[in-house]
């Protein structure tokens, strides 16, 4: 009798730790989609509040609301730094570059010049290019 009761609170243990476990890993999970994003790239935050719509600033942004932008137009890459911050739209399945499209190009005036990518930089932007998984 005592090994069958041992049996039980072990089972009873098991699944209160697996109840345990579900609802922490949720309220972290919870807690980090909506801590405010950091960006790496100032002109590339202005890109991605553009593409989760007008007077969006980069302050305002959670990394839930990065799950909205499935399609993102960055323009000319001359524009950026770095475009780390495109990983962070985990749910994008289009990303246009080097053309027409993305607000900083519209915003240039015309006959503005645009910045040419350096060798180093051109290799640079490659490989983050190279990193993105798009689903």
């Amino acid at each position: 009798m005592k090994k069958k009761m041992k049996n039980k609170n072990r089972h009873l243990l098991a699944i209160g730790s697996l109840v345990v476990t579900i609802c922490v890993g949720t309220l972290i999970y919870y807690g980090l989609q909506n801590r405010h994003v950091i960006f790496a790239d100032e002109n590339m935050a202005i890109e991605i509040c553009a593409a989760l719509g007008e007077d969006v600033q980069p302050e305002d942004v959670r990394y839930k609301d990065l799950a909205n932008i499935t399609e993102l137009s960055v323009g000319f890459l001359g524009h950026y730094e770095t475009l780390v911050d495109i990983k962070k739209c985990y749910a994008l399945k289009n990303l246009y570059v080097n053309g027409y499209g993305g607000i900083l190009n519209e915003q240039m005036e015309e006959g503005e010049a645009i910045k040419v990518l350096t060798e180093e930089e051109n290799i640079q932007m490659q490989q983050e290019l190279s990193k993105l998984y798009l689903h």
